[in-house]
């Protein structure tokens, strides 16, 4: 097969306003892509699936209003799956004192813890209710702030 065919399809598209990390997101998933600035959503026929990698960005208007997320953070990433949502956060403080934070919140809150782990610097907690289960993982993000990855899935999904 000779390149060319493939060659010409990538510049028409650029040409087109098609960028080519959205021609090869197409490409792989066989998906629309919608780029807006960092923000990127991929329709397919099992869903859709949207990325947003803009700094300081708002938490998912679609973000469940009883979990847990630690004072003063700034949403760094998010990506919205067909209805499961990942965040990826950095706050102030240390890791060990968002997990502490969101172990004593979260049952109050109406979830039952079903995992924890800490180990080489990464700790993880697990929460559920009968509904959903919430993901969280605790890492050194620089001295004197935490990352904090949150995912929020349906039972089921």
């Amino acid at each position: 097969m000779r390149p060319f065919p493939l060659i010409a399809a990538a510049l028409l598209l650029a040409a087109c306003g098609k960028s080519p990390d959205e021609v090869a997101v197409g490409a792989a998933t066989g998906g629309k892509v919608d780029k807006d600035g960092d923000k990127m959503t991929i329709q397919t026929e099992q869903g859709a699936v949207t990325f947003n990698a803009e700094q300081g960005q708002a938490l998912p208007a679609n973000f469940p209003k009883d979990v847990f997320l630690p004072k003063d953070y700034s949403v760094r990433s998010s990506m919205d799956m067909n209805g499961a949502l990942m965040v990826d956060l950095v706050a102030p403080g240390k890791p060990a004192d968002a997990f502490a934070a969101a172990g004593a919140a979260m049952p109050g809150m109406g979830w039952k813890q079903s995992a924890s782990m800490q180990q080489a610097g990464t700790s993880i907690l697990v929460f559920e209710n009968e509904a959903q289960m919430v993901q969280y993982s605790f890492m050194d993000d620089e001295p004197g702030k935490a990352h904090v990855s949150v995912a929020v899935t349906k039972k089921g999904q």
